[in-house]
């Protein structure tokens, strides 16, 4: 197809797709002509799984592409690809007094018992959250994470089987890296739903869940 086509199919302006193939997140075209190229479903493909990094995800430019270059090794396991993700996801800018209460979080860690790297943006974060609620007025431990890493731990063990896949097939790492982050986005958007449901019609039995 030719990029107008490609365009089209993709939602997305010819100058945003030939942006994207100048900072390297689309491959070239077929060359059919001194101008001119055609383009095959992996390169509609790609751009979905684009859309998906910089709309829903929030992904800058530079993290898709660090996102992308993990997949086109072909070599880094699904749980790798979480470590990349994460942290673009997850990064907010140093907060003032985070470190006082790192050493808090990666205790509360190791009680949950996950293995996550020492390293882990997440970690991090956590931390920064404490210190913004306590700036707050909230003399919050990490134990008011608790309610979160319960379902948190749930929804990560169903989600954990599609990590098996073979990391050689790059289209297979897109497709289910963009449902991490849709699902990610998605879980934030039913908990505010819950929270509004709650909080505007006081206490109710626990709903029967399909």
């Amino acid at each position: 197809m030719r990029i107008s086509e490609l365009s089209k199919q993709s939602g997305l302006s010819v100058p945003t797709i030939k942006f994207y193939l100048r900072e390297g997140l689309l491959q070239p075209g077929v060359r059919t002509g001194r101008n001119q190229a055609e383009y095959a479903e992996e390169h509609l493909a790609r751009l979905w799984f684009v859309k998906v990094l910089t709309g829903p995800g929030r992904l800058g430019i530079s993290d898709v592409r660090e996102v992308l270059t993990a997949i086109d090794s072909r070599g880094r396991p699904l749980r790798g690809l979480c470590s990349v993700i994460s942290p673009t996801v997850a990064a907010m800018p140093m907060v003032d007094g985070e470190d006082d209460v790192r050493l808090e979080v990666d205790r509360y860690v190791n009680r949950l018992g996950w293995q996550v790297d020492d390293d882990a943006a997440e970690r991090r974060t956590l931390a920064q959250v404490l210190v913004m609620l306590r700036r707050l007025g909230w003399p919050d431990g990490a134990e008011v994470f608790d309610a979160y890493a319960t379902a948190a731990c749930e929804l990560g063990a169903s989600e954990a089987a599609d990590l098996s896949a073979d990391p050689s097939d790059a289209e297979v790492c897109m497709r289910l890296t963009a449902r991490l982050v849709l699902l990610d986005v998605a879980l934030t958007a039913l908990r505010r739903m819950a929270l509004t449901h709650h909080a505007g019609s006081g206490p109710q039995p626990n709903p029967q869940v399909p």
